[in-house]
């Protein structure tokens, strides 16, 4: 066999439904989005953590981790046309190395 010649399988072949098939969406603006409000969400009493996740529609989102739910006070619901979403978890504390 010569396996410069190798062609994956159709997948329906396999019983693939591919419209079915979920793909990663692009998060490379809530990236630049996040990076670019950091500091200042960082900065506001109660955050604790800054991520990214996908909102309710499974569209990219930055996520706002705050200590207790006063800390939902003001935070905003989008950033530069990007969904934020909120959610309390609490304390954080770094693990040792």
């Amino acid at each position: 066999m010569n396996s410069g010649n190798f062609l994956p399988p159709d997948p329906s072949v396999l019983g693939v439904n591919m419209s079915t098939q979920v793909v990663a969406p692009d998060t490379t603006q809530v990236d630049v989005v996040l990076a670019a409000h950091h500091d200042a969400l960082m900065n506001r009493p109660g955050v604790v953590m800054l991520g990214t996740t996908l909102d309710m529609h499974g569209l990219p989102a930055i996520l706002i981790g705050v200590k207790a739910k006063r800390d939902l006070t003001g935070l905003p619901n989008q950033l530069d046309n990007i969904p934020v979403v909120t959610q309390v978890i609490g304390d954080v504390k770094a693990l040792p190395d």
